[in-house]
């Protein structure tokens, strides 16, 4: 579970990402990309990146964030925190709870800095951190043995998990629990940063890419030629993930194709493209290559070609990910989803305002829907599973979700006063029958 305090517009906020496929609703400036930002924000810091290359967007940081990360404080707020719990990590033989929370304040006019970081696996703390007050943390950390914990200090400029094993390596002591320590922290870390955040661009993809060995997709796609070049040069297995990519894409565009084919360069860079049916004369017998292929047909070999691409057991979360996709498509997207995410053991978290997509979701994946809304009680927005509001009789009578949201009848059940004033009007109605 991923919980986020006092995020931009979030007072409290909690994402579950250990179902196959989670679907995020909401209107526009709701806080949809606010959710996946502290998603993607907490992989970053996983992944060791100092907190002044985390910039606002287009000033070439390592992670760009939109405001820069001094604006994710929500305002009037003196922190924010980031927390990851209600997971499982082996240590001392058995399956014990993780606790992760990493806390950040504002230092100085603009800067802003670690405040604190804990991480706690079952009963056993492992290593608690607090700033100094100056831009040092106080780290105090498990020895695993007899007596009063070590501590030292660190820069708060990075995460303490990220450096695990660099605080401990200075400890006098050297047991088989302290040994076993830094395993199960990389476990946790390895978790949190497998977190990949997409947002295809079709302009991107259409551009030739450098040839490369086992390339991992960009968020933007802008090497998706090369990554499905690595897929056909690949091994048996790559090979296989290319023609499950290519029978997916098979089924949107109107034009029949037989396979994925390239385009190459004498400087060794490729440019994906399908090969027609045999006998088909369009574009001259040639392959249509990037440059024209629709956007929605673009996107989705974006996606696909990430759903069988990251490592497995990884997360993926897909903004407005069936954007320029015919509505026709909508059961098959949902379908590659939920096969290829149970097949691979993926977490998947999509946006979405396309009601046919809504529509197509099953009773099973309905449980897994979120809502992001305002609060007027929070003063901001928050989120609510659709499992738990009371509206499984009104979709069925009514029609679909899609149909539910297009109107406008969601907001009006996440209104505070919704169940007072259905209360009244039904009142109101039996009065009227006397």
């Amino acid at each position: 579970m991923h919980c986020l305090t006092d995020l931009k517009n979030f007072a409290c906020a909690e994402v579950n990402l250990f179902d196959p496929l989670t679907i995020l609703l909401g209107r526009n400036g709701s806080g949809k990309s606010n959710l996946i930002e502290g998603i993607e924000l907490l992989a970053t810091l996983a992944r060791g990146t100092p907190l002044n290359e985390i910039t606002d967007i287009d000033r070439g940081g390592t992670f760009e964030v939109r405001g820069g990360l001094r604006s994710c404080i929500r305002f009037g707020q003196g922190k924010l925190g980031l927390r990851f719990n209600q997971a499982s990590i082996r240590f001392d033989g058995r399956m014990q709870p993780v606790d992760y929370v990493i806390e950040f304040a504002p230092y100085g006019r603009n800067d802003i800095q670690l405040f604190a970081e804990r991480l706690q696996v079952g009963e056993r703390l492992f290593f608690d951190a607090a700033s100094t007050g100056s831009e040092l943390l106080e780290v105090r950390y498990n020895n695993f043995s007899q007596g009063k914990n070590p501590s030292c200090q660190v820069s708060a400029s990075r995460s303490v998990v990220s450096r695990y094993e660099e605080i401990i390596r200075n400890s006098r002591a050297n047991n088989s629990r302290l040994r076993a320590s830094t395993t199960t922290v990389e476990g946790v870390r390895g978790y949190l940063r497998s977190s990949y955040i997409f947002d295809p661009q079709p302009k991107a993809m259409r551009e030739y890419a450098r040839v490369e060995s086992n390339p991992q997709l960009l968020r933007g796609g802008a090497n998706l030629s090369a990554v499905l070049f690595a897929l056909s040069e690949g091994d048996e297995e790559q090979q296989a993930a290319l023609q499950r990519i290519t029978e997916v894409i098979r089924q949107i565009p109107e034009e029949p194709f037989t396979r994925i084919g390239f385009a190459e360069t004498s400087l060794g860079d490729v440019m994906a493209g399908f090969v027609p049916d045999e006998g088909r004369q369009t574009n001259g017998g040639r392959i249509i290559d990037a440059r024209l292929l629709s956007d929605g047909t673009l996107r989705m070999l974006a996606i696909v070609t990430a759903l069988e691409t990251v490592p497995e057991s990884s997360r993926i979360v897909v903004e407005e990910f069936d954007n320029g996709l015919h509505p026709s498509r909508a059961k098959l997207l949902v379908r590659t989803l939920a096969e290829t995410a149970n097949r691979r053991d993926l977490n998947v978290l999509v946006t979405t305002h396309n009601p046919a997509f809504m529509d197509a979701l099953d009773e099973s994946q309905m449980d897994s829907v979120l809502v992001c809304h305002g609060d007027e009680s929070m003063g901001g927005s928050r989120v609510t599973r659709l499992a738990d509001m009371d509206i499984a009789g009104t979709l069925a009578l009514r029609g679909g979700l899609g149909d539910f949201v297009t109107r406008g009848a969601l907001e009006e059940h996440l209104a505070p006063d919704f169940a007072d004033t259905r209360s009244r009007e039904t009142r109101e109605w039996l009065a009227s029958l006397c």
